[in-house]
């Protein structure tokens, strides 16, 4: 008689992984979960050369070149904000909020200003579900 995987664990173990919010493979890779992400940087202009640390961000139809100067998890998971934005390739991220959250990156002439993102960070669909939204002076 052949053995099939026990459905009831298989359940119990994603659900574990999922409440945990994170797995950590032996070189630091985060594939699951959702973290709590400070982000700040300055918004870049498009032909402005990028290094690293530079994200292209889109909302909707709009999209920007951000650079990124601060990356902090706020949720206590024991990552490092650099490791987890080091995780997402190509450096494309979706953003996700309301047209009042969002309404600071629609202003005209944005580029040169450094701005605050909070949020929710997902690593694995490269998408940031943000909280905050709102310009810093450097």
């Amino acid at each position: 008689m052949k053995k099939t995987p026990n459905k009831k664990m298989f359940t119990l173990t994603l659900a574990f992984l999922l409440l945990l919010g994170i797995v950590n493979t032996h070189a630091g890779v985060v594939t699951i979960g959702s973290f709590d992400t400070l982000l700040i940087g300055t918004v870049i202009s498009p032909d402005e050369k990028g290094n690293s640390k530079t994200y292209e961000l889109r909302y909707q139809e709009d999209k920007w070149r951000f650079k990124v100067t601060e990356a902090q998890v706020m949720s206590g998971a024991g990552v490092n904000g650099w490791r987890l934005l080091n995780e997402i390739f190509p450096r494309n991220i979706r953003l996700f909020a309301e047209e009042r959250i969002i309404s600071p990156l629609k202003q005209p002439e944005i580029v040169g200003k450094a701005f605050k993102l909070k949020g929710k960070l997902y690593v694995s669909s490269k998408t940031f579900h943000l909280d905050i939204v709102e310009e810093v002076a450097e």
